[in-house]
């Protein structure tokens, strides 16, 4: 067993890292609300912004496991950058390198690996977070088109999304879910007042009237939820990649701040009680950072497996969140005025056990993967 980067990781993330580090870092927290499309191009003019999208179609064809390292890098200087990396790479761009047709991937693929064409899902709605199967939104084909009707929130980035691989109900039954692939300037897509979240980032409510979308742009049909599902297994490794970066960078903030500042002619990392709180810090990042790597390293048509993935998940969004509660208690009433990088970081770090299924779906869905793991064994005894 090796948890060492091979050379070829180590070689393309030495450029990402120094590149992140010495021109995204010191503009860093003035992205909050917003994204840094600089940098984007940055990347993207070095053939570092599209690692995972495959070749044919302008990204690098590498694994998904080297996204989401450098997913974490970007993070540890700049979160911003690393979310939209994150949604090139692990979102719906690398969903529609998987599932859907050569010209669909030509049309949407192709631009997002240039940093051109921005895809997110809308899955979320008012009456189904939790419980996705209760979503209301509906595909009706009609003819050479489907007809949308139904509203999604939470939709991240949908005020300046290009398209929304949207999430809607083909039939009653309960798993006859698919996805279409909806542009914004869908006739009969409405958006609703702007909403912002806790760290600063915008959405905007989608409403789909009548809503007619070509019926080359149903990317999965009715019956399709368990594979959307696994499909969606990739973002969440991928956001537990960002987490991981923003509580590095939440504990190398802290540990530069106890090294600096002095309390009783003393440094602050002189005190015992301070310097567990770091090694607590680096322990849970560190103990994520394994169930991370180990989910997107076992691929499966494409896709990590639920179990490996909503644990990773489970784990990094909880150290994310314990992380950046004690750096900001590190850093005192320092930390808690708006303006300061760890106070932003706390509002940031606090999204990740909500978003991509709570931590409390995914303990649900844990523990009955292990309940009928061991119901089995019980009965070949």
């Amino acid at each position: 067993m090796d948890f060492a980067l091979t050379a070829d990781q180590r070689d393309l993330l030495a450029p990402i890292e120094t590149i992140a580090r010495a021109e995204f870092a010191e503009t860093a927290f003035d992205h909050n609300a917003a994204t840094p499309q600089q940098n984007i191009r940055r990347l993207a003019s070095l053939g570092l912004l599209a690692l995972s999208l495959p070749v044919d179609y302008g990204g690098a064809g590498r694994p998904a496991v080297d996204a989401v390292l450098a997913v974490e890098k970007i993070a540890q200087s700049c979160p911003r950058t690393a979310w939209y990396f994150l949604n090139v790479n692990l979102g719906p761009a690398y969903v529609l390198a998987q599932l859907a047709s050569p010209e669909i991937c030509e049309r949407y693929v192709g631009p997002s690996a240039l940093g051109d064409l921005m895809i997110r899902i809308a899955i979320t709605e008012p009456d189904a977070g939790s419980d996705v199967a209760a979503m209301r939104t509906t595909a009706r084909p009609d003819g050479d088109v489907v007809v949308l009707n139904g509203s999604k929130v939470f939709t991240s980035g949908s005020d300046h999304a290009h398209a929304f691989l949207t999430y809607v109900r083909f039939g009653e039954a309960p798993d006859d879910i698919g996805c279409v692939l909806v542009d914004r300037d869908a006739p009969g897509l409405g958006f609703g007042s702007p909403e912002t979240y806790m760290d600063g980032e915008r959405y905007l409510p989608l409403f789909f009237e009548d809503c007619r979308v070509p019926a080359e742009n149903v990317i999965a049909a009715g019956g399709a939820f368990k594979l959307l599902m696994g499909a969606y297994n990739v973002a969440r490794c991928g956001a537990a990649a960002e987490a991981l970066g923003v509580a590095q960078l939440a504990h190398d903030l802290a540990l530069d701040y106890i090294l600096e500042r002095r309390q009783f002619n003393r440094r602050l990392a002189d005190f015992q009680g301070l310097r567990w709180m770091i090694a607590e810090m680096a322990t849970e990042i560190e103990g994520a950072r394994l169930l991370c790597y180990r989910a997107i390293s076992d691929l499966h048509d494409g896709f990590p497996r639920r179990y490996e993935s909503s644990m990773a998940k489970l784990a990094a969004a909880e150290a994310v969140k314990s992380v950046v509660d004690k750096a900001l208690q590190l850093h005192g009433g320092s930390g808690y005025v708006n303006s300061v990088p760890i106070s932003w970081l706390y509002r940031l770090g606090r999204r990740f056990s909500l978003a991509g299924g709570t931590s409390e779906i995914h303990k649900n869905g844990l523990a009955a993967e292990l309940i009928r793991r061991r119901e089995a064994q019980r009965a070949t005894r």
